[in-house]
């Protein structure tokens, strides 16, 4: 009998495995389909060394591990600012009367997408100028145009926010384009101009996370007081 039950026991172990593996088949093709194409493009492709594609860059270069590091904080920073709106949209998608909420979160993280492969990978510095042939200062332009846009459209609800952070982050970045634009090199020394230029930079990216940490933060706080006042009527 004892060995009959651990039997049925196996059995629905199996099937709940089975059941699991059947839910999960497509989200695993989803994700690991892509990059195996990717790898096997990388493959078949002559252009360009496999190794300088898949290495870290200070590997490649054989430079010591603090190049940059600054710079690499500041993707990290990115990262976190495009994942936290992002999953906070997901989480209260279903949620009722957030809807405007929900759609600045969406398009917050979107934003933050753009800038975070725009620094990872010198979009505006080298991949438009050099390789499409589109000048620095028309890319700042169509940059600054989706920001005015993006303002416009969700100015009333960063209202509603602590939005002193997020204008400290503006100000910090179109300080960063400034010296970036102008020639302060002449004035300030390279050494400086950097420091000025990428110090300013970093403290918008902080300015920015900080603000959609604390934003989505007391959101998800503010629907969970509601919805507990909803039962506790009931």
């Amino acid at each position: 009998m004892l060995k009959s039950r651990e039997q049925q026991d196996e059995i629905h172990a199996t099937g709940f495995r089975l059941a699991q593996l059947k839910a999960l088949l497509p989200i695993i093709l989803l994700i690991y389909a892509p990059v195996l194409i990717l790898f096997a493009i990388l493959k078949l492709q002559t252009k360009i060394p496999v190794s300088l594609l898949t290495r870290d860059p200070l590997a490649i270069i054989e430079a010591p591990f603090y190049w940059g590091a600054i710079s690499n904080f500041g993707v990290l920073m990115w990262c976190a600012a495009v994942v936290i709106p992002w999953f906070s949209f997901r989480l209260l998608e279903q949620v009722k009367n957030n809807k405007e909420f929900n759609l600045f979160f969406l398009f917050s993280g979107g934003l933050s997408s753009i800038l975070l492969l725009d620094d990872l990978f010198l979009l505006h510095e080298e991949v438009f100028p050099k390789y499409l042939n589109i000048p620095e200062k028309l890319v700042f332009l169509v940059y600054g145009m989706m920001i005015l846009f993006y303002l416009i459209k969700f100015g009333k609800i960063i209202l509603k926010t602590n939005f002193i952070l997020i204008v400290l982050a503006f100000g910090f970045f179109g300080c960063s384009v400034v010296i970036d634009l102008l020639p302060f090199e002449a004035w300030l020394g390279n050494e400086d101009q950097f420091l000025l230029e990428d110090g300013l930079k970093f403290l918008g990216i902080l300015s920015w996370l900080i603000y959609f940490a604390i934003t989505c933060a007391e959101r998800f706080k503010r629907i969970l007081i509601l919805e507990t006042i909803k039962h506790s009527r009931f």
